[in-house]
């Protein structure tokens, strides 16, 4: 009998030491699916500097995660409100009365963000990481094939992690980064320029350029070679995929001015003009409609230039960067335009500056699903824009 207690007993403990560790197995896989899909980020360059530091998500506001700030004066937050503003701020109330940022996206935007007290502060993913400058390249005011700048990207050397390799290296040379797509004529390079900082540029000349040579597809991909620490995979932003090289903008004539402006003459004219290419900000522009411009089903389908993931049309202006130029339609107009974007400030233009001026223009046939604060030529015009256009 002493026997069978013993056996009882036994049995007893060893069931409940494999039900705690299959409980602290449980917990385990939690975590680490937790910290599969959790991504903080890192404020930095706020004039307020309570605004600055790690950013640690807590919640789910507005659909995506947010994320928030503590151990200053104030908790500060980073979070996105109504599906179209990112905001920062010791609130989470939408206020936009600190930092902001008028984007789509389900992850805080890096750059072009607004707001004070000033500078405006810059978001970065926690953890290695790679920073770009611009994804831009542009063809040189000589439209000879040749690109004027370069890209400057920077290893936020994280951990103590570093770029291998020495100063003046070149990394695809090297085999340390694979760049793909690039147009005949020219040879990517991307040189250690400085410890934490590689300088990518195009060398050679295009052997086609015109405007509709440009190409949005250039893609680079950082390989474990390149880091000291290798697991080049686990560096945010080591491979992207949408660089893009945008030739001399010349339009179907004019010089921009308000005496002398762009001409519109074709779709891909307007391609152009909403896309806002090249270094200027072409929505501060002068414009005049030479011809009237009918759109296609194919245009808004895939493989069209106008497709944008099935959105359709992308409107002139935007509430970062606002329409600020004139467009005079000279009495022609927009046939069949189709948006298809569940977001405010959407139409032919989106959002329009004070002192911007649109005159004699008329839109036939759109076809839009859109949400607030839009319309059919304009979305939003600030105080002081003036618009005149004719029905049809």
């Amino acid at each position: 009998m002493k026997t069978q207690h013993s056996e009882k007993r036994n049995s007893f403990w060893e069931s409940k030491y494999r039900w705690l560790l299959a409980k602290a197995a449980l917990m385990l896989l939690i975590l680490m699916g937790t910290s599969a899909w959790a991504q903080d980020f890192v404020v930095e360059g706020a004039g307020s500097t309570d605004a600055n530091g790690t950013y640690v998500e807590y919640s789910t506001l507005d659909g995506v995660p947010a994320y928030r700030k503590e151990g200053g004066a104030q908790t500060w937050y980073l979070y996105r409100c109504w599906g179209e503003y990112w905001f920062i701020e010791p609130y989470t109330s939408c206020e936009g009365m600190n930092y902001y940022f008028f984007n789509f996206s389900d992850t805080p935007p890096e750059t072009g963000w607004s707001g004070w007290p000033e500078p405006a502060p810059t978001v970065a993913p926690a953890g290695r990481s790679l920073a770009y400058a611009s994804t831009v390249f542009n063809e040189s005011a000589a439209n000879d094939g040749a690109i004027e700048n370069s890209l400057i990207i920077t290893y936020n050397e994280f951990d103590g992690d570093a770029l291998t390799g020495d100063l003046h290296d070149d990394f695809v040379a090297l085999n340390k980064v694979a760049v793909a797509n690039v147009p005949i004529g020219l040879t990517p390079q991307l040189i250690k320029t400085d410890a934490n900082e590689l300088t990518f540029s195009l060398t050679g000349n295009a052997l086609n350029h015109e405007q509709s040579d440009s190409v949005f597809n250039i893609t680079l991909e950082f390989l474990d070679a390149a880091f000291v620490g290798g697991d080049a995979s686990g560096v945010s932003n080591y491979q992207l995929s949408n660089i893009s090289l945008l030739n001399v903008v010349t339009f179907s004539g004019g010089s921009g001015t308000a005496i002398d402006p762009f001409l519109i003459g074709n779709k891909l004219d307007l391609q152009i003009l909403t896309e806002n290419w090249g270094d200027e900000n072409l929505w501060a522009k002068h414009y005049k409609q030479m011809a009237n411009i009918t759109f296609v089903a194919a245009d808004f389908e895939a493989g069209g230039a106008f497709y944008n993931g099935g959105a359709g049309w992308t409107p002139i202006g935007s509430f970062s960067t606002p329409f600020s130029g004139s467009y005079n339609g000279d009495g022609h107009t927009i046939a069949n335009l189709f948006i298809n974007r569940d977001e405010g400030e959407q139409g032919f233009f989106g959002r329009l500056a004070d002192g911007s001026e649109i005159t004699n223009v008329g839109l036939i046939d759109i076809d839009f699903t859109v949400g607030s604060n839009s319309g059919g030529l304009v979305g939003f015009a600030e105080a002081g824009s003036s618009i005149r256009y004719f029905s049809t």
